[in-house]
């Protein structure tokens, strides 16, 4: 695990746990979920965001995406900046 971030929203509660080859998104069974427990929630695996040692994650306002950035590491030059959607 490289990262992890709550988002608390009218919609759904959800934490994004990032590694270096995949996003795993834990959805809140209900409004009054304890976010400490959340690694017993549902979870889906989302699109990997393809970044080259990925590092941060931070989840977009809207509740259907997230953000997610990489170093620059011993396989790329640069960071980077990747944008994907949620299911």
């Amino acid at each position: 695990m490289t990262d992890a971030a709550l988002q608390v929203g009218a919609r759904r509660t959800r934490v994004l746990v990032q590694f270096y080859d995949q996003v795993l998104q834990y959805t809140a069974p209900g409004p009054s979920s304890d976010p400490a427990l959340f690694f017993r929630w549902s979870h889906v695996a989302l699109d990997d965001p393809e970044l080259i040692q990925a590092e941060g994650i931070a989840p977009l306002s809207d509740g259907y995406g997230f953000a997610s950035i990489s170093e620059a590491g011993p396989g790329g030059r640069a960071a980077g900046l990747s944008i994907a959607p949620c299911r």
